[in-house]
């Protein structure tokens, strides 16, 4: 979160021009109070997008909730994503010191490898059904990138992540600046130490 907040700073200074920036510091508060990864119901906020590979087989850990958007985290960011004109996504996570992509966003990806050093990885090793690339990038075509922090203090990586998150919205590829302009959201998803808060109370949707 302290990454994206000094982004933030950066950007109320010199805002890209053609584009609207959209920031969510932190999508999973009470795992980031609590230093956990799931939410404070215990799920694991980015399995619990409406993709359609959602599925609520998972290994420990994992828990995707019982049905898609059923917990108010991802509720509340697929209704901002939803109610704007969303033409590309930052996702921020640790620990895997990459960049990672979903949809057609390659050569974004390679751009923003380029500025921070760190590794393009199309995958992080494991399946990641009802991810938040899954239902961006996967099922409709979203540019989605996902930055992964290296483990530590930002102490540490201060300067690679500000060129990676400069590079993303700063510096995106012209298939991310149409005529319109172009709403980047950038959000943190949970981190291996992170969690969050309560289920919804909506009733579950249909699936299929």
């Amino acid at each position: 979160m302290e990454a994206l907040l000094e982004f933030s700073s950066r950007l109320s200074s010199a805002p890209p021009q053609g584009a609207s920036v959209l920031i969510v510091p932190a999508l999973n508060p009470d795992g980031l109070l609590l230093r956990r990864k799931n939410a404070a119901s215990d799920v694991d906020l980015n399995r619990n997008f409406r993709a359609r590979n959602f599925s609520r087989q998972h290994a420990p850990g994992y828990d995707p909730g019982p049905w898609p958007l059923s917990e108010p985290e991802t509720a509340l960011l697929a209704g901002i994503i939803d109610g704007q004109a969303i033409d590309a996504v930052v996702a921020v996570h640790a620990p895997f010191a990459c960049v990672n992509f979903d949809g057609p966003a390659l050569p974004w990806a390679r751009m923003v490898a380029e500025a921070c050093g760190w590794p393009v990885r199309e995958n992080i090793g494991y399946p990641t059904p009802g991810s938040l690339g899954s239902w961006l990038g996967t099922d409709r075509n979203i540019p989605v990138l996902t930055l992964e922090l290296p483990p530590g203090p930002l102490d540490d990586f201060r300067e690679m992540a500000a060129a990676a998150l400069d590079r993303a919205c700063f510096g995106a590829p012209d298939f991310l600046r149409p005529k319109s302009p172009t709403t980047t959201a950038t959000t943190t998803a949970t981190t291996k130490n992170a969690t969050t808060t309560a289920r919804s109370t909506v009733n579950p949707p249909k699936i299929g």
